[in-house]
């Protein structure tokens, strides 16, 4: 008897190919990294394996389909980034869509 769990996330108005990148490098990359199968069927996404290894790739690919949904083409670096910002390590977020941007460091009040 296998202990893996099957997650499924929505992906409806989703362009396929932005989330799933050439080839499904993206998703390739998402299974590699944290040993899960995803497989990408109507609109639906689906990560199977063991219990954590599907708690750390639920909200990875889940960050990675709301990207794709406000319409951003998505590569293998944005895998890595995400998964590094789970990590505890940063990664620079994207600026959120009608978000302002501001350039430069933060300025320190003082005199």
């Amino acid at each position: 008897m296998s202990d893996d769990v099957v997650h499924r996330l929505s992906v409806e108005g989703v362009d396929p190919l932005a989330l799933a990148g050439v080839n499904d490098a993206n998703l390739l990359e998402l299974a590699r990294r944290l040993g899960v199968r995803v497989s990408l069927r109507g609109d639906s996404l689906s990560l199977a394996g063991p219990a954590p290894a599907i708690e750390r790739a639920g909200p990875v690919a889940q960050a990675l389909i709301d990207l794709a949904r406000m319409g951003e083409n998505l590569d293998v670096h944005d895998v890595e980034r995400h998964l590094s910002r789970r990590r505890g390590r940063g990664g620079r977020p994207r600026p959120q869509a009608g978000a302002p941007h501001h350039p430069g460091p933060a300025r320190r009040g003082g005199g």
